[in-house]
């Protein structure tokens, strides 16, 4: 009887080690995603786009408002959601927009710049 408790008590044990080393794992990866972003965005070029439309994203608990935007570059077009951050704009409206020189993909919102005229800066 002895023996079963230790190897049920060993198993626990194990599961959880394992889960935190899962946790961690994840943790890592979100911080090294992050840190590439940045390191992408620190060359970067400037572009009006265009605001799509307003898209709801759920959660467990929580219903998100995201902006679907479209900018250009270079003739090609992009398509990228954003986090409104508190940033009021309506669709057709154009946001400024940082991408990345490097990949184009990689964007962010300028939101200091605000609502601005749609075109090219």
């Amino acid at each position: 009887m002895g023996k079963e408790q230790g190897n049920g008590y060993a198993a626990t044990r194990g599961y959880k080690i394992g889960l935190i080393v899962i946790l961690f794992a994840f943790v890592c990866f979100i911080i090294y995603s992050e840190r590439k972003r940045n390191k992408a965005l620190e060359s970067y070029g400037r572009v009006s786009a265009t605001v799509l439309n307003h898209t709801n994203i759920s959660g467990t608990h929580v219903t998100s408002v995201y902006l679907v935007c479209k900018y250009s570059i270079d003739g090609k077009e992009y398509i990228s959601t954003y986090y409104p951050n508190g940033l009021k704009v309506k669709n057709g409206e154009c946001i400024v927009i940082k991408y990345s020189i490097d990949n184009p993909r990689i964007s962010e919102i300028d939101y200091i710049a605000g609502v601005v005229p749609c075109g090219d800066l």
